[in-house]
């Protein structure tokens, strides 16, 4: 990502962070550097039969705030070694997962919060924070109850306790 772009955006500084990969977990360089790349996105008008695609007109991209974060997430993702190097994912997205603690937080180069201190290493105080979340965009009327119901709020009763090792 380009400096600029992310001091706008408050994008993290991910170019020290390890990852764990692979069997043994052993720790893997992130290679998050933007390249350019856009997702070619248009506006579309639909108020004729025929729908008329506007390329000069700007669009605006605007990435959903993640009120209970397990990680940092991008709207990218680059292809792993032997799948069209260096071509990106455009569709999917990375999520670079947060450090339980700052024991394990990369050796003090990952400024990043942890999950400790966001939900104090607890499943229970992360599944209170998604299910109050979940409530208030069913409020805001973004959200159905059944949905928050059945997907956020059940969803988070599967986190992991590797994760959050405290009920």
């Amino acid at each position: 990502m380009h400096a600029s772009a992310q001091a706008a955006t408050g994008f993290p500084n991910l170019e020290s962070v390890t990852v764990p990969s692979g069997p043994s977990a052993t720790p893997t360089a992130l290679s998050l550097i933007f390249n350019g790349e856009y997702n070619q996105v248009f506006v579309t008008g639909y108020s004729h039969a025929v729908p008329v695609v506007n390329t000069a007109q700007p669009y605006t991209v605007l990435v959903p705030d993640v009120s209970v974060p397990l990680a940092t997430y991008t709207g990218w993702n680059y292809r792993g070694s032997g799948h069209a190097i260096g071509e990106g994912c455009i569709s999917n997205g990375a999520a670079i997962p947060f450090a339980v603690s700052t024991a394990a937080q990369a050796g003090g180069v990952d400024s990043r919060t942890t999950l400790n201190a966001l939900y104090g290493g607890s499943r229970s105080r992360y599944q209170a924070a998604v299910a109050k979340a979940a409530d208030a965009l069913v409020k805001q009327g973004y959200l159905l109850q059944d949905d928050a119901t059945n997907v956020f709020i059940s969803n988070a009763a599967q986190v992991s306790p590797t994760l959050l090792p405290s009920p």
